[in-house]
């Protein structure tokens, strides 16, 4: 709020908020709007904040620019949704930039028509979102476990502030996917990563589901895939892992067979030594003293 005697000139607010988003950019190398109220006598401020803050909420702006409440007319308008079919072929056919174009032609069509508000906004931002989310789904990928994490919550959060932002973060959104999306279609890079996994953690508790998480993945699906490239299944190769870990620590330490057991990740040790014996045809002690 700025006090004045008398209710300034136009270009004087005009100086002042230009001055003011050019200090912005320069020193704190942020973007900035100036949204202004009209002039009002005291007992009348409290009511034209708050328009002033429900214009704030719902207008789309671009970034840099001067706003007037007095000019601001909110309108509800209906929403009709971009061509979801086309958007979803273009994910389809890996053509992010045709993607990216046609969101960008579908929201300024939207500012040009004087239509765009946050409540359209966040209607539109659902549907990509889902859209997106439908398509991962459709790969076997976790989407709720890939967007995960402070860049993604902070892009999401920003994204109805203007329309850069919301295509900053729809850019993210849909980049994201399409590089995963490459990734889990490549059975042999999926496998190598879990097995990579399980040679770095072997003493953690690995479960079907605790690796899924790893590579964002369905568990059944990854279970299928790591069965069908390595021919054994998952839980048989963590088993194979883990004994292969324990007969070279029997070999080369002087651990004692119960912390062997215990860093290979088996805290039962009678089960340890069972699965020991199923696949070296002997205990551990025996393994130990014929080595």
């Amino acid at each position: 709020m700025l006090k004045w005697n008398l209710p300034p000139e136009p270009y004087q607010m005009e100086e002042i908020c230009t001055s003011f988003i050019q200090k912005a950019n320069q020193f704190l190398r942020c973007d900035a709007c100036c949204n202004i109220a009209t002039v009002s006598a005291l007992p009348a401020v409290h009511p034209v904040i708050r328009q002033l803050i429900h214009m704030n909420e719902e207008l789309i702006n671009s970034r840099n620019q001067i706003f007037y409440l007095e000019k601001y007319n909110y309108q509800e308008a209906a929403y009709t949704p971009p061509d979801l079919g086309l958007l979803e072929e273009l994910l389809n056919q890996s053509n992010p930039a045709a993607f990216f174009e046609e969101i960008h032609r579908y929201l300024y069509s939207l500012v040009n028509n004087q239509s765009m508000n946050a409540s359209l906004l966040r209607l539109f931002r659902l549907d990509l979102v889902q859209l997106v989310y439908s398509f991962l789904k459709s790969k076997e990928i976790e989407a709720h476990k890939l967007y995960t994490g402070r860049t993604n919550d902070q892009l999401f959060i920003q994204s109805l502030n203007s329309i850069e932002d919301m295509e900053k973060y729809l850019t993210y959104l849909v980049n994201t996917a399409t590089k995963y999306r490459d990734f889990a279609e490549q059975p042999r890079s999926v496998v190598e990563e879990i097995q990579q996994y399980i040679s770095r953690h072997y003493g953690d508790d690995l479960t079907r589901m605790s690796l899924a998480e790893t590579v964002y993945l369905n568990p059944d699906y990854l279970a299928r895939l790591f069965k069908k490239e390595t021919g054994v299944s998952l839980g048989t190769y963590i088993i194979e892992a883990r004994i292969r870990i324990a007969k070279h620590l029997l070999k080369t330490t002087p651990m004692s067979v119960n912390a062997i057991a215990s860093k290979v990740g088996y805290s039962n040790y009678s089960y340890f030594s069972k699965l020991f014996k199923q696949e070296t045809g002997c205990t551990p002690y025996e393994y130990r003293n014929l080595h």
